[in-house]
């Protein structure tokens, strides 16, 4: 089982009363949740764990909200069924969620302007010969940037690990693709090459 959710309906999840979801949350999930300012990071965050949430209950994997247990540096796995694997990333306008039965890690990031000069930082020597011939730098240098985040968190890579040292041209077993205006990357222990399932705030709250 390899599955990728993708959830960008934000406008439609803000014109709910969702107390009640917040507040099936984990507590650590709720402290999080209240610490933001911001309505788009407070969101975010909800967003994150209802699609999560979501993900678990349409494929019959947990009966009850998700609890979470930590692993190393951190990395989440769910208490009641810990033979699944998740992961999940968030940019603006848009969360993923992958559920795996193999550890899985995923990133996405939206396509916007930035500065290209941050090749030098993050790219390996290959990736930077392939970055200079490259007739796209910008979606270039966001592939190059999600698969790497991809595969540090499918192998529970601290957060703080330096990208340079990760050679994406070496690598298997990462599918990077862009889906809408959004460049994703999911980094699995078994080559899989999925499409995006589209879930909107209609779907995920008439499942939960």
């Amino acid at each position: 089982m390899h599955k990728l959710y993708f959830f960008d309906d934000f406008e439609n999840l803000n014109k709910h009363n969702l107390n009640h979801y917040i507040n099936s949350m984990p507590s650590d999930r709720i402290k999080k949740y209240h610490q933001y300012s911001s309505i788009k990071n407070k969101l975010n965050c909800l967003a994150s764990y209802l699609l999560l949430w979501f993900s678990l209950k349409q494929n019959a994997l947990i009966k009850n909200p998700p609890i979470f247990i930590y692993g190393a540096n951190q990395k989440p796995y769910i208490s009641e069924n810990q033979n699944i694997f998740f992961n999940i990333s968030h940019t603006n306008d848009c969360v993923i969620c992958a559920i795996s039965d193999n550890e899985v890690g995923v990133d996405v990031e939206k396509i916007r302007p930035i500065n290209l000069n941050i090749s030098k930082r993050i790219c390996t020597p290959s990736e930077q010969k392939l970055f200079e011939k490259s007739s796209n730098k910008l979606n270039f240098i966001l592939k190059i940037w999600t698969k790497k985040e991809s595969y540090v968190k499918m192998n529970s890579g601290n957060i703080f690990t330096d990208c340079s040292t990760i050679d994406t041209t070496t690598l298997s077993n990462i599918h990077c693709f862009k889906h809408k205006n959004f460049i994703i990357s999911v980094s699995s222990k078994k080559h899989n090459i999925i499409k995006p399932i589209e879930i909107s705030t209609s779907d995920i709250l008439n499942l939960l």
